[in-house]
């Protein structure tokens, strides 16, 4: 991933610039949202416009053209990210395709004689494939999570300073698990990818050696070892796809203990207002 961010170049800091405005005015339109609604709670604003109805009043115009300029900021910074983000990775996969190339090219005999032809094959064919379109769906999703993630906590801790208290335990839980979930992740990722290259080495040599193959009749054998290596790579897949659910869960109580605990101190707070009004 360093490598890969590496390659991104500073283009990478152009699309956090713009994460950080898609996400600024996304916050800035809620809080200019929400005081547009308190305005329109109140008398004076509801009279002026009740009063005045051949125009709309000059309150009401400012209301309408702040939060219809940021709406345009959003959808601005919106699709400059898609576009920014869509060039940098593509640059970036080509530059680490052609950088792969280019070693494997000058790399020694000897390194065809202990490297399998499928693990070559399979760097240049699902490794390849990750960097074209996984990785920038994950990039992309990870910003605008973590974005919105740090712009939520921001705001709520702005309104209710004792949510630190929860947001300090969370962050170290969340710093274990992920410490222990990269760590297991990485060794069932290697373990899937080392069991996937013999797929393409016996798919490689049973079509150069088709005719033979045939010739002796061992069509059905060598599909059955083709399944067989199949199955072990799916055996060391699934395992995968169980740590990426048991990560999906976890986040997912993690998350609603949060919210759980912001909507109690919120309630405790509003209770000691009012308490402390009626006093």
């Amino acid at each position: 991933y360093l490598w890969y961010m590496r390659n991104l170049g500073w283009s990478g800091l152009w699309i956090i610039i713009m994460t950080i405005g898609y996400q600024g005015s996304q916050v800035a339109t809620s809080f200019w949202l929400s005081v547009w609604t308190d305005e329109l709670l109140g008398p004076q604003f509801l009279l002026n416009n009740i009063t005045n109805t051949s125009e709309p009043t000059k309150e009401l115009n400012i209301y309408i053209g702040v939060y219809g300029a940021l709406g345009a900021a959003q959808a601005i910074s919106v699709v400059i990210l898609t576009i920014s983000l869509a060039l940098t990775t593509l640059r970036a996969s080509r530059q680490m395709h052609n950088q792969m190339l280019d070693r494997v090219l000058r790399s020694p005999m000897s390194f065809f004689d202990t490297t399998p032809l499928g693990r070559i094959v399979n760097r240049f064919a699902k490794d390849v494939d990750v960097c074209d379109n996984t990785l920038p769906q994950n990039i992309r999703q990870w910003m605008s999570t973590f974005a919105n993630f740090v712009a939520t906590v921001v705001m709520i801790i702005a309104i209710l300073p004792i949510f630190t208290v929860v947001i300090v335990p969370a962050a170290i839980l969340f710093f274990c698990m992920q410490k222990l979930y990269v760590s297991t992740s990485r060794q069932l990722k290697r373990l899937e990818s080392i069991s996937r290259s013999p797929i393409y080495s016996h798919f490689s040599e049973t079509l150069t050696g088709s005719s033979t193959i045939r010739a002796f009749h061992l069509n059905q054998k060598f599909i059955m070892e083709s399944e067989k290596k199949v199955d072990q790579n799916q055996v060391c897949y699934y395992p995968s796809v169980i740590a990426n659910r048991w990560l999906a869960i976890f986040l997912e109580n993690t998350g609603n203990l949060i919210t759980f605990a912001a909507a109690i101190f919120a309630e405790f707070c509003l209770l000691y207002t009012s308490d402390a009004a009626d006093e």
